[in-house]
């Protein structure tokens, strides 16, 4: 969780600009908004760094909650 925390105080509600109509982005799309590598964002998903309500898998896909992943960055 450590790792995250200069990240969160950085995030603002833009990440929802980059979302599609249907309120989601790519784990890449993700990744580069927060200036990450992909795998450190996969690595915060699989040790639940980021809450999982923040993820949403779709035949074997992982895409990104905007406003989930907003409000996780926001508190």
């Amino acid at each position: 969780m450590e790792n995250i925390v200069p990240i969160k105080r950085e995030v603002h509600t833009s990440i929802s600009a980059i979302s599609s109509p249907f309120g989601t982005i790519s784990m890449k799309a993700c990744a580069d908004y927060l200036g990450v590598a992909l795998s450190t964002l996969y690595t915060w998903r699989k040790k639940g760094d980021i809450p999982a309500d923040c993820f949403k898998e779709v035949g074997g896909t992982i895409f990104v909650l905007a406003r989930n992943m907003r409000r996780f960055f926001e508190s």
